[in-house]
């Protein structure tokens, strides 16, 4: 998925399976592309996109945010369940104003969202223990991510989770295979937040 300079999306890639780019249509074929932003409004532009493997969330010039695609129970969690009315697959669906969302991470099974009072919420599948529950249990619901309100940076993976508060620390959560916490070992296992130690970072990188 890519944005032109007409602050439309533009699709390309497998077919349009569970409605992935939200054209509210399957089975387009693969390999051709498509517009998506008549969909919706092509009259509005499209400011920020965040695209997974089945979920697509945008960000109007209008601040108003959206998500489309696959309408399981994990995809589009907020979408069907605390922020918005539950969507067909494939349909386009605000996201409630009252979660004054300002930064969204997506990855391949789950979703992260930063609100404008600082916090730091997350949803979507946790086989892995990536949504910092310490636990594997999917959540259909967003989950407050610690107690802090000064995250201001997040990105989210298929294992793990990582975000940076206002005073430049950075922290993660999730499964820590192969050291994918940056703890400085690689015991796995599901972990909530850990402070990721960055005195030792070679200032060349």
């Amino acid at each position: 998925v890519s944005q032109s300079r007409y602050g439309n999306l533009v699709f390309w890639g497998a077919t349009n399976t569970s409605g992935r780019y939200g054209t509210l249509f399957s089975g387009s074929a693969a390999g051709t592309t498509g517009n998506l932003g008549k969909n919706y409004n092509s009259d509005t532009a499209i400011s920020e996109l965040y695209a997974g493997r089945y979920i697509g969330i945008v960000k109007l010039a209008n601040n108003k945010w959206y998500c489309f695609g696959r309408n399981s129970t994990n995809d589009l969690a907020p979408c069907s369940t605390q922020i918005a009315s539950r969507p067909n697959a494939g349909a386009w669906v605000q996201f409630h104003d009252s979660w004054s969302m300002v930064k969204v991470s997506t990855s391949e099974v789950n979703t992260a969202i930063l609100r404008e009072d600082g916090t730091l919420w997350v949803w979507g599948k946790n086989g892995f223990g990536q949504l910092g529950t310490v636990n594997t249990n999917t959540s259909t619901v967003p989950i407050k991510i610690g107690g802090s309100s000064q995250w201001t940076e997040v990105a989210v993976s298929l294992r793990s989770g990582y975000a940076v508060k206002s005073d430049g620390e950075l922290w993660s959560w999730g499964n820590n295979t192969s050291g994918l916490l940056g703890i400085g070992n690689t015991t796995a296992g599901y972990y909530g937040l850990q402070k990721v130690d960055v005195s030792n970072i070679d200032s060349n990188y």
